[in-house]
This record gives C-alpha cells, sequence and structure tokens, in this order.
C-alpha cells in the first residue's frame, strides 16, 4: 500500500490541507484513499506526532496506530493520508516515520511545504498572540530550513518532495494541486478539493488589540488556548471586518530586512538545491551576513507591523459599543435578572 505523509511546516496550508481531507473523507475512500480519524475529527497532528516519535504515553500511541490499522483492516483501501506539521520539528521523527508506515505500507512519499519566512514569521506572529503576548523577535528567528530538509531528504531521497507554498505553484487549489500530484489515479473523480473559505488572516488592529489584552490579564502565562481570548478574538475580528478594517497585517521594512537577511543562506540553498524561489525573494540580492539589530529582539506588534493607533482605538471603541448593545438585548436582561433574584 501507497502512504503519502504531509509534514509540515507550519503556517504553511496544515490545517487546511486537514480540514478539507477530512471534509471530503468519504469522496477520497471511494476513490482508494484512506483518511484516518479519531473521535470524529481527523487525527490531531500532535498526538500522531508523538505517537511516530513515541513521546506520548503508551496507550495514546496504541490508539493512534489502532485507528489507522482498523480504517486500513475494514476498508482495504489502496493509499494512506497522514498530516501533522509537528512531525518536521520532532527530532527523530524522519526514522521513526519509516518504522511506524513499515507494518501496512511499502511505498512512502513524503510531502513538505515551505513559505517565504517573512509571511511565516508574520503569521506565526498572530498565531503567538492567540495565546500570548509575547512572540520572538525577528532579530533572533530562524526557520532553519536548510537544517531540516537536509534531514528528511537524508531518510527519505527522492521520495521526499519540498514544495513552495505560494499561491502562483498550485493556482488550481493548494489540496487540488496535492492530489494530482500524489493520487493521479483520483484525477475527475474527485469533487472540488479546494471549496473551503482558507484561513483569513486577524485584522492587523484586532491582533494589536489582542496583544494589549493578554499583557493585562496574562502578563506571564505559557501559551494556552483560553475561551475569553477566543470570544474576544472572534468579536474584534468581526467589528473590524464591519468597520472596514479588514485589511492584511505587513511587516515593516526593517523587520522585513532583518528577517530576509538572517535566512539568506537558507534561501541561497532553496534556490539551488530545492529549484525554490519565493515570489517577490530575490534570493541572491540578500547579504550573507545574518543581520541583528538589538531592538528587534523582544518586540511588540506595532514595533514590527505598520499600526494605525486612531484605527486601534476605533475597533476597541466600536467593539465596546457593539458588546454593549448585544448585552442590552432581551436575553441578556433576562438572564441578568435571573441572576439578580438567585
Amino acid at each position: 500500500m501507497k502512504a503519502v505523509v504531509h509534514i509540515g511546516v507550519s503556517k504553511a496550508g496544515s490545517t487546511t490541507i486537514q480540514e478539507t481531507t477530512f471534509a471530503h473523507r468519504a469522496a477520497l475512500l471511494k476513490c482508494g484513499v484512506l483518511v484516518p480519524t479519531q473521535d470524529g475529527r481527523f487525527i490531531r497532528p500532535i498526538d500522531l506526532a508523538n505517537a511516530v516519535t513515541g513521546k506520548s504515553s503508551t496507550s495514546r500511541s496504541e490508539e493512534v496506530r489502532s485507528v489507522i490499522e482498523d480504517g486500513i483492516s475494514r476498508h482495504r483501501p489502496q493509499a494512506l493520508l497522514l498530516s501533522s506539521e509537528y512531525l518536521y520539528y520532532k527530532r527523530g521523527a524522519a526514522e521513526a516515520l519509516e518504522a511506524f508506515l513499515a507494518p501496512w505500507a511499502d511505498d512512502v512519499d513524503i510531502v513538505l511545504y515551505v513559505r517565504d519566512p517573512v509571511k511565516r514569521y508574520l503569521s506565526l506572529c498572530q498565531q503567538s498572540l492567540k495565546g500570548q503576548y509575547k512572540f520572538i523577535g525577528p532579530a533572533f528567528w530562524n526557520g532553519k530550513y536548510r537544517t531540516s530538509v537536509e534531514r528528511w531528504r537524508k531518510q527519505y531521497g527522492d521520495r521526499l518532495t519540498v514544495l513552495p507554498f505560494q499561491r502562483s505553484a498550485f493556482p488550481e487549489g493548494l489540496v487540488s494541486n496535492l492530489f494530482a500530484r500524489f493520487f493521479p489515479e483520483t484525477a475527475g473523480k474527485l469533487p472540488n478539493l479546494d471549496d473551503r473559505i482558507a484561513n483569513q488572516s486577524d485584522p492587523t488592529e484586532a491582533t494589536r488589540l489582542l496583544e494589549a489584552y493578554f499583557k493585562v490579564f496574562y502578563p506571564n502565562a505559557i501559551r494556552k488556548s483560553r475561551r475569553d481570548v477566543d470570544l474576544l478574538r472572534s468579536h474584534l475580528a468581526e467589528t473590524a471586518l464591519e468597520m472596514g478594517l479588514g485589511e492584511r497585517p505587513t511587516l515593516r521594512p526593517e523587520a522585513r530586512e532583518v528577517i530576509a537577511r538572517n535566512h539568506s543562506e537558507d534561501l541561497a540553498w532553496l534556490a539551488a538545491e530545492e529549484g525554490i524561489v519565493f515570489d517577490g525573494v530575490d534570493a541572491e540580492a540578500t547579504s550573507e551576513v545574518p543581520y541583528s539589530r538589538p531592538q528587534l529582539d523582544r518586540v511588540s506588534w506595532s514595533e514590527v507591523v505598520s499600526v494605525d493607533p486612531q484605527n486601534v482605538q476605533r475597533l476597541g471603541l466600536y467593539a465596546a459599543r457593539s458588546a454593549t448593545i448585544k448585552l442590552a438585548t432581551w436575553p441578556a436582561r433576562k438572564l441578568c435578572a435571573l441572576w439578580r433574584r438567585s
């Protein structure tokens, strides 16, 4: 049986691949491609990575194995599709994955999407600010593409495919391109695999207010999913769109310069060895000397991203007013009355 494993990197379409293939799992199975599920959803990427590398409890690892094994036994698919962006980072994952797949697959393809480091850094910052108010500054962040790709290339040789995560590389859609490349036998048999709305970046003003919220209420907290943050983020993003503040954030020129120069060796290597040049990035034009500015080591959102403080203030006021109006609705008043009587 053939196995195709998507290993990352993070912030390069992983969630889209996982959610889309899960949504179309029935159609994929009819074409002979099994997308294993667990607890009514795509196998959690961290659980799969831990099961592969043996980092989770024995029972949890066995549960993941059992899910995959049961799916194969029941459906007898021609191919297996797995995805976990955490595999890219886990020490020893390349070797462990080979052993993990050995009981089921005799033909393994590994696919890795790499992303322009400037765009990836921006996306990582927003991801961090969903769980903490501090993030690593551009002077110290490095994607380490060459080190990681060489590690996986050493284990899998030409069975590893490295692709650029950018619109020009898959105009027909990310997931459709993935299947056309690795499952050509499904061509013409599947529905539109890119019929889902891609994840949208939060408006930059909403992220700035979220950062301020964390700074006040969770100043020293580690990254963690919090219900109040999710509610606030959703409310701010919705209000920003209503106000016409939905523009995507843009890194300041000095931050872009720092990231580009600190990745110059990786960018040149990707161009020379993997034939990957990101749109708008000239690998040969970047300095070979890593560049760092002390003031860009530990930073705030507004120091690396262009933010209009007046728009931030407007969003905060509009969001507060909108929340007040919602609280004044009949259900909310009734709940308050019940609470006062209790």
